[in-house]
């Protein structure tokens, strides 16, 4: 077969001869059975375009615009953060001792302005950017639920495993993977993409014992963990349009035959 005329991914008539449809990554077949139907346009939900599109021109910028400015006020106040290090540290040694919590001391606050711009700019703008967010993952998976691309997690599985403490660094992805086909060559930059964005959640928490150490190391921490924070971010207009293309080209008719 020519590679001119290979098909692109999708469920195609069994090549073996069962009574089955299996799917075509776009280069092998696969495992994935399912029940032979008559093919039927099914096309991209509309909410789902809508959703990528105010992703795109409202979630990501507002994402950019938290991270950054984040970043820049935890560089500034990085005496605070020794100071809750120092906090946390004294607290579980007080609980290690089986001391009472009434002795526990109470974090410190930072400056004003930074707690102000923290609360009325960043905490609105994070809180925005996810519920867009998450808005556009639920609506492009039940797509592809309806295009029958495999999926390990049903959509609203998909939404609460962002939720769910330790499961949350691995459930998102799992639930971005099932948005394209097996195989599909977005799941090598939705790799990336989190495992940036892992990286600079690590650098958020590596900053507090940093600041307790150095501040000029803090300030290096933090400038890393934007810096990852930003390359996951240039990444996602890739994805999320790539999503939407791969929905579209597998939405149309095809006609049963073989390869």
């Amino acid at each position: 077969m020519s590679e001119q005329s290979t098909p692109p991914a999708g469920w195609y008539p069994d090549p073996g001869g069962s009574e089955s449809w299996r799917w075509w990554d776009g280069d092998t077949w696969t495992e994935s059975l399912r029940p032979y139907q008559p093919p039927t346009p099914v096309a991209p939900a509309p909410d789902e375009v809508g959703a990528a599109r105010r992703l795109l021109k409202l979630g990501i910028p507002l994402f950019t615009l938290a991270i950054t400015l984040s970043a820049i006020l935890r560089a500034f106040d990085t005496s605070s953060a020794a100071a809750t290090w120092h906090t946390l540290v004294h607290t579980f040694r007080i609980a290690a001792q089986g001391g009472s919590t009434t002795a526990f001391p109470t974090l410190p606050r930072s400056p004003t302005i930074i707690t102000t711009l923290s609360n009325f700019v960043v905490l609105p703008a994070q809180v925005v950017g996810i519920v867009l967010l998450l808005r556009f993952q639920h609506r492009s998976s039940t797509t592809a639920k309806n295009l029958a691309i495999p999926a390990r997690l049903s959509p609203t599985m998909g939404v609460v495993g962002w939720f769910l403490p330790v499961a949350n660094f691995v459930m998102p992805l799992m639930a971005w993977h099932g948005l394209v086909s097996p195989g599909h060559l977005l799941r090598r930059r939705m790799d990336l993409f989190w495992a940036l964005y892992v990286a600079s959640i690590v650098a958020q928490l590596v900053a507090y014992p940093a600041a307790a150490s150095s501040g000029v190391l803090a300030s290096i921490v933090i400038c890393a963990g934007l810096a990852t924070a930003l390359g996951a971010i240039s990444l996602a207009p890739g994805v999320i349009e790539g999503v939407v293309e791969e929905h579209r080209a597998a939405s149309g008719h095809r006609e049963p035959g073989a390869l």
